[in-house]
C-alpha cells in the first residue's frame, strides 16, 4: 500500500492559501484580479472536492453552538433537516455541484449569493449569504477539513484501481508516456 500526502488536507490549505493571494492582488490592482470570483471557484472546489469521508470529519456542531462571528446564510425558504454544520455544508455543496445559485448584484459588484438544494424535482431550501459571509463560513470550514485530515493518510486511489482491475492504468512513466 503506497500512500501519498493528504490530498484534501493540502488542497484545502492551498486553496486558502491562492484566495489570500488573490485577494492581497484584487487589494492592489481590482481591475485585473477579482477576489470574489476566487472566492466562488475556492467554495466550489473545497464544497465539492472532498469525497463523503472527508465530509464525515466536519462536525455536526449545531449551528446554534458556532461562534458568534461565523454567519450563517439567511434561511428564505424550508430548513434544514439536521441543524448542524455537517449538513450545512452538504446543502451549499449539493447548491454550488448543481448550479442552484444565483449572484446579487449592486453597482456592478457581486455581493451575495442565493443557494438552493432540490429535492425529488422541487425546492426543498433556499438559503442568502452576503460575499463576505461566506467568505467566513468557507473558511471556519476549510480549517475544520484541514484539521480533521491533517493526521490521516490518503491511499492513492489509482494504485487501489489498479489492484482491483489489475491492470496498469499509469501512462506516464520515468521514461515518459507509455
Amino acid at each position: 500500500m503506497v500512500t501519498s500526502r493528504n490530498t484534501v488536507h493540502d488542497f484545502a490549505r492551498r486553496t486558502l492559501k491562492n484566495l489570500e493571494a488573490i485577494e492581497e492582488m484584487a487589494r492592489k490592482d481590482p481591475n485585473d484580479y477579482f477576489e470574489v470570483t476566487q472566492l466562488i471557484n475556492s467554495a466550489i472546489g473545497l464544497l465539492i472536492f472532498p469525497k463523503e469521508v472527508d465530509y464525515d470529519s466536519i462536525p455536526e456542531i449545531a449551528l446554534d453552538n458556532l461562534p458568534m462571528e461565523i454567519p450563517l446564510p439567511k434561511i428564505l425558504h424550508g430548513r434544514l433537516p439536521k441543524d448542524n454544520l455537517r449538513e450545512l455544508v452538504r446543502y451549499l455543496r449539493n447548491g454550488f455541484a448543481h448550479y442552484n445559485v444565483e449572484f446579487e448584484n449592486f453597482n456592478n459588484q457581486i455581493v451575495g449569493v442565493y443557494i438552493w438544494n432540490g429535492e425529488g424535482g422541487g425546492v426543498d431550501w433556499v438559503a442568502y449569504t452576503s460575499v463576505d459571509d461566506l467568505r467566513k463560513l468557507l473558511i471556519f470550514t476549510a480549517n475544520k477539513l484541514i484539521n480533521a485530515t491533517k493526521k490521516s493518510q490518503n491511499i492513492s486511489a489509482l494504485e487501489q484501481l489498479e489492484r482491483q482491475l489489475k491492470v496498469n492504468l499509469r501512462l506516464i512513466s520515468r521514461e515518459g508516456i507509455n
